[in-house]
């Protein structure tokens, strides 16, 4: 979830409740306000990932492989800046065998933004 404070938080169960400001953790950039967030299990890279629009209207990414980390994915694949108040949807590409993120830009077009060891775009 967003705080107020525009970090990602999460929350867990191990015996008993916790919760992480993955944001922090990642020295990752603040989300934009009520920003929209996607996670998924990627089973190619095994991590737990989520997406989050910045205040820079890039969308990031937090991703957990023993400890916290972050990437800008648009900067990363020289992609289009998102929408204000776009949504993201998140899916793993079990064919490409790609984490994918789906943004609509300020260009009112939507985008694809998808990691084979890098990170790439293509409009949908």
């Amino acid at each position: 979830y967003e705080g107020n404070d525009n970090h990602v938080y999460i929350l867990y169960y191990n015996g008993s409740w916790h919760t992480v400001d993955v944001m922090a953790a990642a020295g990752a950039p603040n989300a934009a306000f009520c920003t929209s967030l996607a996670d998924m299990l990627d089973t190619i890279y095994h991590t737990p990932d989520v997406f989050y629009l910045g205040g820079d209207s890039h969308v990031h990414i937090l991703y957990y492989n023993g400890s916290w980390h972050t990437a800008d994915a648009t900067a990363a694949a020289g992609a289009p800046n998102a929408a204000l108040g776009a949504s993201l949807a998140d899916m793993l590409d079990t064919i490409y065998g790609t984490p994918d993120v789906f943004y609509e830009g300020t260009d009112q077009n939507v985008h694809v933004l998808y990691f084979n060891g890098s990170w790439h775009t293509s409009p949908t």
